[in-house]
């Protein structure tokens, strides 16, 4: 499994103007990845909550970014304010 992600890199990375829609590829393995990493984490006795905490501050994180982002759609595109303020 950690093949693919480390090939696909090796592979896109090679083309001279990166595009980031070429990453979305990984994003599946990279988060099944991460899950696993925290899931062994969270079974160690030693590390258990630092790694709760981790993952919590990750989880936190990622929604506050993901309700930045929908803020962006909240107002209405600018092109489509000019096309009906032109159409007045």
């Amino acid at each position: 499994m950690i093949l693919f992600p480390i090939a696909y890199y090796l592979t896109a990375s090679r083309t001279n103007t990166p595009f980031a829609r070429y990453g979305v590829v990984l994003v599946p393995a990279l988060a099944v990845a991460a899950g696993v990493l925290s899931a062994d984490l969270i079974a160690r006795p030693r590390v258990r909550n630092a790694a709760r905490v981790l993952t919590g501050l990750v989880a936190v994180v990622t929604v506050l970014y993901a309700v930045a982002y929908m803020h962006v759609y909240a107002a209405p595109d600018s092109r489509l304010a000019a096309s009906r303020y032109l159409a007045r």
